[in-house]
């Protein structure tokens, strides 16, 4: 199954790619993301402020529904 996800390129780019969603593993639950909060550390990343090998996924604040157990 694959899934959209939004990914920084590089400082001040980023794009929607289509990705893989990987099979669950023991005690492992699969989250379907509705929306997911921006934060400084993102802002930062995204201006170029903070060095990380590009491309790179973010966001560590989702909120979703749980899909699979």
């Amino acid at each position: 199954m694959k899934t959209d996800a939004v990914r920084f390129v590089k400082p001040g780019q980023l794009d929607i790619t289509q990705i893989e969603v990987p099979d669950l593993g023991p005690g492992q639950v699969l989250v379907e993301v509705k929306a997911n909060g921006i934060c400084r550390g993102d802002i930062n990343f995204f201006a170029g402020r903070f060095k990380r090998p590009f491309p790179f996924f973010f966001g560590h604040e989702p909120s979703g529904i749980v899909a699979e157990v």
